[in-house]
């Protein structure tokens, strides 16, 4: 999604960095079978997830711990000033460049 939007998100100088638990290794494969182009960081100990409040409570077969697909657009200073939690991936990188 937003590796198609690279040359428009590096038009606005904003730089796209994903994150998730999954090891160093596994993005490494993941990012050459899909030809991704941004950076894609590891968060194996959730310390992320934690602080921006996208690791939560599931309830599927029982009550259960996981990851909520969220983005978050952040300022020069560090702010989030503006989030979308449960993203959908149609469309979505169109509405963050917007937001940008």
């Amino acid at each position: 999604v937003f590796s198609a939007l690279q040359g428009d998100f590096a038009a606005t100088g904003k730089r796209v960095i994903g994150i998730s638990k999954d090891s160093v290794r596994s993005h490494d494969q993941f990012v050459a079978k899909q030809a991704l182009t941004e950076p894609l960081l590891s968060d194996e100990d959730d310390f992320i997830s934690e602080s921006f409040g996208a690791w939560k409570e599931k309830k599927m077969y029982s009550k259960l711990f996981g990851h909520r697909a969220s983005t978050f657009l952040i300022n020069g200073a560090g702010q989030i000033v503006q989030e979308w939690r449960k993203v959908k991936v149609l469309g979505h990188g169109e509405a963050v460049l917007q937001a940008v």
